[in-house]
């Protein structure tokens, strides 16, 4: 298999990874050696993909992988050395969460990591590799265009969602009625993000110039905008997103490094501050409420940083909800096999349409049901695999789900429309990289429906960017 071809610098990448492997064993770390075992895929498939120029087609594969890595190797090794190094127990609604099989849970991010990379080659073998000839080349004019269409709807959506109840609606935790104004502009939620990757792809070569000063001015207005309804995903859609357009900037290596690093700098505290400020009777106050206490919050940050810091690990290795799945499957050996399977069959069916139809992501309720937890936890992929049939369907998700990925990422290679194809590329790594937290049905529906939904939406977009550009000479003429 090429992707396992060993070249002199993957023989010593390997060699170091052993001996770091070994080190780790040998003072008996084995959860962070099997945590650092884990990443070893994600290397090689980053490695081996800019090799053959095949980075841009696997990289749903790529996100998909850094997404399962986050959540179970930097969070779930957070609590479990991190937090109990600071003094912290980890509780869920006043629930003590234990961590009782530590090597369990580490054996399956293995599981879903190697089969990850199996399934991305076995889509795309080496010898096959489609590879993009030269970066996309857009003219200025187009980008222009698109920005001021997509900024245009921006505020539309802004407007509309505050109207509609936003601000005191917890979007990313569900919630919202069907058919209600909110419900509708979470539907179409994809499209008022598509102006980051614009922004990102007009930044100037020189990073500290009047026009990217306004660029970035706006994206962490922007940022803080989205914050006010306590959700912290869309401040980090616009993040990627925009980061996402920058790759295709003027923006030497060296300042988009510079750029990366700022951006996520202020990401990360607003992350934090979020958290912090989101609490008493945050979600039934109003904006002005949420101002203030964003702002005393930013000024306090040092102040109890142990417990800012717990909450933070907690919170990306999921609040450890699919370790207590893994762990009652280890206990009781109960496997649910395809239980709740049949809901595929609406999958493409909006909620409006059959509305009595149960979600597709079928872990929220399980959760409550099963375990007793509040509604607003994730099962994650990785431990719905495992309580649907063991460590053999782990691996199996694993690879499907990859092989899936990759092969949608071939596909959106040959749309003949570049702007629309890499809009596309990054609105779906987005969703990838988030698949860590659904269970297996609602994985599929997001790779499959969400996938297709974003898909016409952007196509949608891109036509009236399209539309704008192609006559501009017209419409120069009429409105000067």
């Amino acid at each position: 298999m090429a992707i396992f071809q060993l070249k002199n610098e993957n023989i010593q990448f390997l060699i170091g990874g052993l001996l770091i492997f070994t080190v780790l064993a040998a003072f008996r770390l084995f959860e962070l050696a099997f945590g650092l075992f884990a990443v070893i895929p994600l290397v090689l498939l980053l490695r081996y993909s800019k090799r053959d120029g095949s980075i841009g087609i696997r990289s749903l594969s790529a996100g998909y992988m850094t997404g399962q890595i986050i959540c179970w190797v930097i969070g779930f090794l957070g609590c479990f050395y991190i937090i109990p190094l600071i003094g912290y127990i980890p509780r869920l609604d006043g629930r003590i969460m234990h961590i009782d099989n530590p090597l369990v849970t580490l054996t399956l991010i293995n599981l879903v990591s190697w089969g990850s990379l199996l399934g991305s080659y076995l889509a795309l073998p080496g010898n096959k590799a489609i590879k993009f000839s030269s970066p996309w080349n857009f003219p200025e004019k187009l980008l222009l265009y698109g920005i001021g269409v997509t900024t245009l709807f921006f505020i539309l959506f802004v407007i509309s969602n505050y109207f509609a109840g936003i601000v005191s609606s917890r979007v990313m935790h569900g919630g919202i009625q069907v058919g209600t104004a909110l419900y509708w502009l979470t539907g179409l939620g994809i499209i008022p993000y598509l102006q980051f990757i614009l922004l990102g792809m007009v930044l100037r070569p020189s990073l500290v110039g009047k026009e990217n000063f306004f660029i970035v001015f706006f994206l962490l207005s922007s940022m803080y905008l989205v914050s006010l309804t306590g959700g912290r995903e869309a401040i980090f859609r616009i993040v990627l997103f925009f980061l996402g357009g920058s790759l295709y900037s003027k923006l030497s290596r060296k300042k988009l490094r510079m750029l990366i690093v700022g951006i996520f700098s202020f990401f990360v505290i607003l992350f934090i501050v979020t958290r912090v400020v989101r609490s008493d009777n945050y979600s039934e106050s109003g904006v002005a409420h949420h101002l203030e206490r964003t702002q005393q919050r930013m000024t306090r940050l040092h102040e109890n940083w142990k417990g800012h810091l717990y909450n933070n690990i907690f919170r990306v290795a999921n609040n450890l909800a699919g370790q207590l799945v893994i762990d009652h499957v280890v206990k009781h050996q109960d496997y649910i096999g395809f239980k709740n399977f049949d809901r595929l069959a609406t999958i493409f069916l909006p909620r409006f349409i059959v509305k009595d139809q149960k979600t597709a992501n079928d872990g929220e309720e399980r959760l409550i049901e099963s375990y007793g937890l509040p509604p607003t936890e994730n099962i994650t992929f990785l431990a719905d695999s495992f309580e649907r049939g063991g460590y053999s369907i782990t691996f199996l998700a694993s690879i499907l789900v990859s092989f899936w990925l990759t092969l949608v990422g071939r596909l959106i290679s040959k749309i003949p429309i570049p702007l629309f194809s890499y809009f596309v590329f990054v609105a779906f790594f987005y969703r990838s990289i988030f698949l860590q937290q659904f269970s297996v049905l609602g994985a599929i529906r997001e790779i499959t429906y969400s996938f297709f939904r974003d898909g016409l939406l952007i196509g949608a977009v891109i036509s009236i960017i399209y539309l704008f550009y192609r006559n501009r000479e017209y419409l120069k003429l009429k409105f000067g």
